[in-house]
Formats: C-alpha cells, structure tokens, sequence
C-alpha cells in the first residue's frame, strides 16, 4: 500500500455491530476505488465474526479503531451482559495483531463527548436509522481528530485530477 493512502477503519461492536471505512488518498480496496470517502453500514446478522473478519482483510486497514466495551447490565433490564461485543472486539484485536496494524480502543463518551449528532450532520455525514454505524464514525473523527501526526496527513490535498466511485 503506497504511504500516501490513509485507511481508517472504526469498529461499534455488539449485536449490531457498527462500521465506518475512511480512505485517503487514491487506490483501490475490496473491489472499489476511493479517494478522500467514509463508508458506513452495519453488520447485523447473528454470528457476524466472519464477514468482519472478510471486512477487515478486504479493506486492509493502517489502523483499527474499535469501541471500549464496558460490561454493565442495563438499567431496569434482567441483570444480564450481552457479551457479542467481547467477540467482535476479539476478532478485530486478532486481525490487528496478526497484520502488525495499530489496534486503538476508545470509550464510547470520549467520541461522543467530542463528536455529537449535530456536529456529525454539521458535516453532512448523518444516517438515519444508522445509529451503530455513526458511533463507528464517531470513533473514526474522534481518532483522525485527536491523532496529530494524523491531522498533518489529512490536511493534505489530494492530487489533481483523482476520481473517486463506488462500483
């Protein structure tokens, strides 16, 4: 991968677990090409470990950006903890770790302490109906945002004449 394309990948793990892709710089990844673009949807069929794992090897990622899970029990629920979070997290710690990638955990107030709804629909990126996929996305501004080596490269313009589509 040429040093110039940045490719960040933002992981809302759980029973639908949130993704957001972001790619700068011109190249071509799991079958589309890209230049300075956020992709985001969300996987939400039960026992999804597999398609995050394609995920991640298809978009090859610098970095891995995923969601703090905290185990509590919800308020005024049965007293138990859906662990799928705890899996989904695993394979991409697995996947960082096998491809020497940074793997980052973020608490979920740190992003959206910094990067709320209306910031997000500020910059013309909000969802409806997407609410994991734009907590991944959170996790994604709030790296780009608090990461200064980062924010040098970003603030770059990319070169004359690129094209960017989805196939």
């Amino acid at each position: 991968m040429p040093k110039s394309v940045v490719r960040i990948i933002g992981i809302d793990p759980g029973g639908t677990t949130g993704v957001c892709t972001f790619a700068k710089g011109v190249g071509k990844a799991a079958g589309w090409e890209y230049e300075n673009m956020f992709h985001f949807f969300q996987l939400d069929r039960k026992e999804h470990h597999v398609a995050l794992w394609r995920l991640l090897s298809e978009f090859d990622p610098n970095v891995v950006v995923c969601e703090r899970f905290n185990s509590r029990p919800a308020v005024g629920g049965n007293g138990t903890v859906n662990l799928d979070a705890r899996e989904y997290i695993g394979v991409a710690h697995l996947y960082a770790d096998m491809t020497k990638k940074p793997f980052v955990l973020q608490t979920p107030a740190a992003a959206k302490g910094l990067w709320t709804d209306a910031k997000i629909k500020t910059l013309n990126l909000w969802q409806p109906n997407q609410k994991h996929a734009m907590d991944a996305l959170r996790h994604v501004l709030y790296y780009m945002t608090s990461n200064k080596d980062l924010t040098a490269v970003l603030a770059t313009r990319p070169r004359p004449g690129a094209t960017s589509r989805l196939p």
